[in-house]
């Protein structure tokens, strides 16, 4: 069908479901919105623009499922952010029509869209709005819960004994299950802590899911152990079901926390649903997963790697918490030991080239025409992109990139990142929110990151790395190019900020004393 009949479709099922439905989406209208979405791609912008907002006008508003699909429907035809802060608003505004578990479902599903997108990202309004979804949401749970959430009495907790929790644990290539394990390690050889690391299996569940266009979903590694060994100390490990946040599942940890009570409770991210309930029980500090925003989270105290700004703070004042809420820290990260030894050849990358590399596990939503314009623009005869990560879509862009036709790579996933990084000279990084563990290996290894100045590899690489624009990015990646003298100096600062961002060891002890003061000090719960 062309693409006046599929918007036809998809209006004339909307108008239905006015007039015959009410929290029920017929098939139809989920096969409607699918191929509106599958043919609208490629359009003139304007021309999509017009069938958002004929389509918009239209969205049943009387049936929150149907509501919730349609505008799902819209933002993946366009990311705007009205649409979207309209979306979380609707949500709130009817989440009695929802279950606990679907609330936290379309919450995981706007949080990633946040994540992926900067446009969407970066917007305050957002940002408030889907706290305040949140903190919402945690009171569902709350009201929910049959273990009792009252306030344990420091004298009742035991000292010494810490419980960790990080809502995804899988392989040591993924950046949240290193920072998860690095910080047990320290507080078990460090700091003579006993701890118990739960995965609590809540990133972006399925649980409670409702037709969502495009909607994302978490990995889980079933098979895990009574134990993890991280760098020769084996961890205590409890993993929940891939089925949370099931409220009877996490009433069981909840209430095997309460009959065995630590002196307090880490959150790895800030977003888990035990951990926020757990924060109505004991202290609990969130440590953030991305230096460059403020998690969400209801936990009393969570890190930021930047300092605190009038955003912040008014985001804050939304949820009742100050200042004092956020310890300021550096986010350091843990990279997994180099055992490989690759070659050039291996990779197909011919020698005498200026290596570049792009980094990521989103490739398919982080690399933009736009990005790869920027880089047709800074292409030699002797320079080659690879990209590493898995990257499905590589070669609809590079058909559409012939600029760089033999060029660039994809060079796929690896175990061994750091020893991709030996072989390689720059690091570009795209617009986008998250990699900032990839951009610290490079640092470490001695190569230059250029990136944007915004997100997390920004806040880890630090200004030096740093331009406004993909213009200037650009130009940049042709100094290091064409400079030795710069690219060497560069290459030294890269290895003297890795040795910061790594010294795990000694900030997070500093951020736990930290914590520890305040909570002593503020003489609340």
């Amino acid at each position: 069908m062309a693409f006046g009949e599929e918007a036809a479709a998809a209006l004339n099922c909307m108008r239905m479901e006015k007039m015959a439905y009410r929290d029920y989406l017929p098939p139809e209208a989920v096969t409607a919105g699918s191929r509106l979405v599958s043919v609208s791609k490629g359009l003139w912008e304007d021309v999509r623009h017009t069938v958002v907002g004929l389509a918009k006008e239209e969205i049943p508003l009387e049936s929150p499922y149907a509501t919730v699909w349609w505008y799902s429907v819209l933002l993946a035809m366009e990311k705007d952010p009205g649409i979207f802060l309209e979306l979380i608003n609707y949500i709130r505004g009817h989440e009695a029509a929802f279950s606990a578990n679907t609330l936290y479902f379309l919450f995981y599903q706007l949080k990633s869209k946040c994540f992926l997108d900067p446009g969407l990202g970066a917007d305050a309004d957002i940002k408030k709005s889907l706290h305040l979804y949140f903190k919402e949401t945690v009171e569902r749970f709350a009201d929910e819960a049959e273990t009792p959430l009252e306030w344990i009495p420091e004298e009742e907790r035991e000292e010494g004994y810490v419980v960790v929790l990080t809502e995804q644990l899988l392989s040591v290539q993924h950046a949240p299950t290193k920072i998860a394990l690095d910080r047990c390690k320290i507080l078990m050889e460090s700091m003579g802590k006993r701890v118990l690391l739960i995965n609590t299996a809540e990133v972006l569940t399925k649980v409670g899911n409702i037709p969502f266009m495009e909607a994302k979903e978490g990995n889980y590694a079933a098979k895990m152990g009574q134990t993890q060994v991280w760098k020769g100390t084996e961890i205590p490990y409890f993993q929940c079901s891939g089925h949370m946040p099931n409220i009877r599942e996490a009433d069981h940890v909840l209430a095997a926390i309460r009959k065995a009570p630590p002196e307090y409770a880490v959150t790895i991210g800030g977003s888990s649903m035990v951990g926020n309930l757990l924060s109505r029980m004991l202290p609990v500090l969130a440590v953030g997963l991305g230096p460059s925003g403020l998690e969400y989270t209801m936990a009393q105290y969570q890190t930021l790697s930047r300092k605190v700004g009038r955003e912040d703070l008014e985001r804050l004042a939304l949820l009742g918490y100050d200042e004092s809420h956020v310890i300021e820290s550096v986010f350091t990260s843990s990279l997994a030991p180099q055992t490989e030894k690759v070659t050039r050849d291996e990779l197909g990358i011919p020698e005498g080239r200026f290596l570049i590399v792009v980094v990521g596990y989103r490739l398919d939503e982080e690399v933009t025409d736009e990005f790869l314009s920027m880089l047709e623009g800074a292409v030699r005869d002797d320079v080659h992109i690879g990209f590493i990560g898995p990257f499905r879509r590589y070669g609809e862009f590079a058909a559409r990139h012939p600029g760089l036709e033999g060029h660039m790579s994809a060079l796929g996933s690896c175990d061994d990142i750091l020893a991709r990084y030996e072989v390689c000279d720059l690091y570009v990084n795209p617009i986008r929110s998250g990699g900032g563990t990839s951009g610290v290996g490079a640092l470490f290894m001695g190569v230059p990151v250029v990136t944007v100045a915004y997100g997390d590899v920004a806040v880890n690489a630090g200004e030096d790395f740093c331009v406004k624009d993909y213009q200037e990015m650009q130009g940049k990646i042709l100094e290091y190019h064409e400079d030795k003298a710069y690219y060497g100096a560069m290459s030294e600062k890269a290895k003297k900020r890795a040795e910061a961002l790594l010294d795990s060891e000694t900030e997070f002890q500093r951020i736990v004393g930290e914590f520890c003061d305040r909570k002593r000090k503020s003489g609340k719960p």
